[in-house]
């Protein structure tokens, strides 16, 4: 929390940053988490509390005192705007550093390290093209890149507002709490408990109690209060603002920035910000109102296109938003950092507080937000830009019939389905609402619709998943039968999960009936999920004869081939024929070692039917 009286003292490591307030108690523990991880500990360091309440200042000082250790210490924040962008925290926090990184350190990565990571981080460089892989190969990357960083004298890794993290962000979290980096290594996340969700609540619960530090950040004292505001604020003012503030040290500096009295809870300046967050108390938003509305014109343009680009941004993106010269917007940036609206990082710009971004985008008429949208989309594909880079804006932009922008976000979905599918799913409905419903676009409706189903499985929208599988089913002709075949196989995948195995068999069965021939190679899926189906209500022998008829059938592909030998350990283990059962488990290992995980991954129901009949064939002994 920023005192006005000392606003220009600063410190040697940040200028904008001034001698904190209070939480002596924060600090103390701070310090402590970070004497854990010097001994090779690693910590999480949790900050919980409500918006504005100095969460991001406590970060602030960690980082102070981290770097006082020698540590490195490396800063990102999710950002309300960009919820839909995998990793993108990780990613703000990294990629400058990254581009630092000499060769020789970077070859104690692999080369498949190096293509993985290169997916999601622009700072690093390899010969080979970068690789879109699963979630669970990009994780264990990056924790072997965390350790890598934090060789020489520790690394603090801070994450702030991680409530607006991206489903991917919160399953590596996850994943580093579970199996914890080795190293003096800490992770700082801040986040507001009433936004965060029950993923990132769960995955941070998992972490032991011994590498786990939860500060709940809470309000100022009133004496508190009095000593941020400083000696030019008299008793009277200092009392009117601690009452409308709560003590919460954003809004009261953002209330004493407005001349006059503080406005009434009711008034009418709130109504021009109704999108902005719930929890922020109208005094605060027109306060923020009035602070945006005090610059000049070109001012509030700027801070407006800059909050379409992004919570970090260049001046060129932001004049290509707003439709300006380069050099005025530059020259409105001034302004901007003059009246700490904006804060400079390096090249690149940052608001001071993800409020007062929100402030500037909803500040702004939708109409032309929709075309700052636009405008920054065409500046990134100039940049040459990758569609998952542009797919934010795509989605506030695009007009309806625009076919080239369907492609953008579908390409934007395949390059991150493997890592965040719910992500993949929000941009393929949107590429669906964009698509007109005629003959000539049936075939790429009815691929997005597949594309969709199979993302909404994947991050557990089974219902949404079941209706997208159906309506695919609807529109695909009779003769198509892979794709009728996906969209089945699906569909019934997900009528099981909703608690309905009647429902995904008789799904299977009216496909099945469907086909001109019983055994046409396209059948395989049908068979395969209804021995799922199956044995997955203890009818080994049903099982058992759908597997038979796929014998019967030519020119498996592989994928298929190893779910079917996957799946048929159990039916053998349970008829007796423990030799058949053996045999099998030695097909399953020869056909695994030519798969990748994301051929295996459509199938892996099949793979833990075959987990646990390895289980209990092991303890078998070979006749």
């Amino acid at each position: 929390m920023t005192g006005r009286r000392e606003r220009t003292r600063g410190t040697a490591e940040d200028p904008g940053r001034t001698p904190l307030v209070g939480r002596v108690e924060a600090l103390r523990l701070v310090d402590k988490t970070l004497d854990r991880a010097g001994k090779g500990a690693f910590q999480l360091l949790e900050l919980v509390g409500e918006p504005g309440v100095g969460k991001s200042r406590l970060l602030a000082e960690a980082v102070a005192t981290a770097r006082g250790k020698a540590m490195l210490t490396l800063m990102g924040r999710a950002s309300e705007f960009e919820r839909d962008a995998p990793l993108a925290a990780l990613a703000d926090a990294l990629d400058d550093h990254l581009e630092t990184l000499s060769e020789r350190q970077l070859t104690r990565l692999s080369d498949s390290e190096r293509r993985v990571l290169g997916s999601v981080f622009a700072g690093i460089l390899t010969d080979v093209p970068a690789e879109a892989a699963d979630r669970y190969r990009l994780f264990r990357a990056v924790r072997n890149l965390l350790e890598l960083l934090a060789e020489s004298g520790g690394l603090m890794l801070v994450l702030d507002d991680v409530h607006w993290a991206d489903e991917s962000s919160v399953e590596l979290l996850d994943h580093l709490l579970r199996h914890a980096p080795r190293g003096r290594i800490v992770v700082a996340v801040a986040y507001r408990p009433g936004q965060a969700s029950p993923q990132l609540s769960a995955a941070l619960a998992l972490a032991q109690p011994t590498r786990r530090v939860r500060l709940d950040v809470v309000p100022l004292t009133e004496q508190e209060a009095d000593e941020l505001l400083g000696p030019d604020v008299n008793r009277t003012r200092r009392q009117e603002l601690y009452e409308a503030s709560g003590g919460n040290p954003f809004y009261l500096e953002a209330l004493s920035r407005m001349g006059g009295s503080v406005p009434a809870q009711r008034d009418t300046l709130s109504a021009a910000i109704p999108s902005m967050t719930a929890e922020v108390p109208d005094t605060v938003r027109a306060a923020l109102l009035m602070e945006l509305t005090s610059l000049s014109e070109h001012g509030q343009l700027v801070a407006k296109a800059a909050a379409v680009v992004g919570d970090e941004f260049e001046p060129a993106a932001v004049a290509a938003a707003g439709e300006i010269a380069e050099a005025d917007a530059l020259t409105a940036l001034d302004e901007l950092v003059a009246r700490d609206v904006v804060r400079p990082d390096a090249a690149r710009f940052r608001f001071r507080h993800p409020l007062v971004r929100n402030a500037a985008y909803a500040s702004a008429k939708a109409g032309w937000r929709m075309g700052a949208h636009g405008r920054a989309a065409h500046f990134l594909r100039g940049k040459g830009a990758q569609p998952q880079m542009l797919a934010h804006h795509v989605v506030n932009s695009a007009p309806f019939g625009d076919l080239a922008s369907v492609g953008e976000l579908a390409s934007a979905a395949r390059a991150v389905v493997s890592r965040a599918p719910a992500t993949a799913a929000h941009w393929l409905g949107n590429a669906l609402r964009l698509l007109p419903d005629n003959d000539a676009t049936r075939p790429t409706r009815c691929n997005l619709l597949l594309e969709l189903a199979n993302a909404q499985l994947s991050s557990g929208q089974l219902r949404e998943g079941r209706e997208a599988a159906r309506e695919a089913l609807q529109l695909l002709p009779a003769e198509d039968l892979a794709r009728r075949a996906i969209a089945a196989r699906l569909c019934a995948t997900m009528e099981r999960m909703l608690g309905s195995r009647e429902a995904a068999k008789a799904i299977l069965l009216t496909e099945l009936r469907k086909l001109p021939n019983p055994l046409v190679v396209e059948a395989a899926p049908l068979y395969l999920r209804l021995a799922v189906e199956y044995i997955g209500t203890g009818q080994a022998a049903e099982c058992a004869r759908m597997l038979s008829e796929m014998g019967k059938l030519d020119h498996l592909d592989p994928a298929t081939a190893f779910a079917t030998a996957a799946l048929g350990v159990m039916p053998a283990y349970i008829a007796g024929d423990i030799p058949g059962a053996l045999d099998l488990l030695d097909e399953v290992d020869r056909l695994m070692a030519q798969l990748t995980i994301a051929e295996i991954t459509p199938w892996m129901d099949t793979t833990a039917w075959l987990c646990w009949a390895e289980l209990m064939v092991g303890g078998t002994p070979r006749p």
